[in-house]
């Protein structure tokens, strides 16, 4: 089993970004994220403020916001060279779902695992569904796969 993770690796996007750039927020999202990448922030908290600024988000724009995102160009080729040679892939991403599940349809993954955000009347809601993919619990959630 090999295990890639997607945002800013396998895509040249954080998919959280776009979201936020669709719903034109994407500056209160900006500086969550460098606070994050700075470590003044955990993880855990971060996607709750994330999700909380693009809440109401409307799912029917998500596809639009996926299709801008590109796939690196060494990705395909790297998964396809350790699929030669036997191994089983997962895409484990902190991001969402939705963005997520196209790109391992794009790449041919095996697996996914990521956030999975709520949904109701047509809208992303402000909660994550089940527990928080981050690094701390990857590894735990790859048990499975």
């Amino acid at each position: 089993m090999i295990a890639f993770d997607m945002d800013s690796n396998f895509i040249d996007a954080e998919t959280i970004d776009e979201f936020a750039r669709a719903a034109g927020t994407i500056g209160k999202v900006e500086k969550i994220t460098k606070r994050e990448m700075c470590g003044d922030l955990d993880f855990e908290p971060a996607l709750a403020e994330w999700v909380r600024i693009i809440r109401e988000f409307p799912l029917e724009t998500a596809p639009f916001s996926v299709h801008k995102i590109h796939i690196m160009p060494v990705a395909t080729g790297l998964i396809l060279h350790f699929k030669s040679k036997g191994y089983k892939d997962a895409m484990i991403s902190g991001g969402v779902t939705i963005s997520a599940m196209e790109m391992c349809k794009a790449l041919n993954n095996n697996s996914v695992v990521t956030n999975e955000l709520l949904v109701e009347d047509g809208c992303l809601k402000c909660k994550v569904d089940g527990s928080v993919t981050q690094s701390e619990t990857r590894e735990a959630l790859t048990n499975p796969i």
